[in-house]
């Protein structure tokens, strides 16, 4: 069973396709709360991006930018991607039927 659902939203800071600004208006619609203003992500001890997280109801929503990325996060900035996969990942809770 999954616990305390959480949603993880990231945007290259250089992404023409989809540019952040549209991103975050897109979030600020949803008129749910901050929980977490701007703060930096690090990768090897080097800003890595921004990041923001909203919340309401036992739901939340992180924000996130990567630096210096393009619309490919993943191929851009593969280490940075990585660590957000894994960040995001690493605050579910899972109860095991066992």
């Amino acid at each position: 069973m999954l616990l305390s659902p959480k949603i993880s939203i990231g945007s290259g800071d250089h992404d023409m396709t989809f540019p952040y600004v549209g991103t975050e208006a897109w979030i600020k619609s949803l008129n749910v709360p901050i929980e977490s203003p701007w703060n930096p992500w690090f990768v090897d001890n080097q800003v890595a991006g921004y990041q923001m997280t909203y919340g309401k109801n036992g739901y939340s929503l992180t924000y996130a930018t990567v630096k210096g990325a393009g619309h490919s996060v993943a191929f851009n900035k593969p280490e940075e991607f990585s660590a957000l996969v894994y960040g995001w990942l690493d605050h579910y809770a899972y109860i095991s039927d066992s």
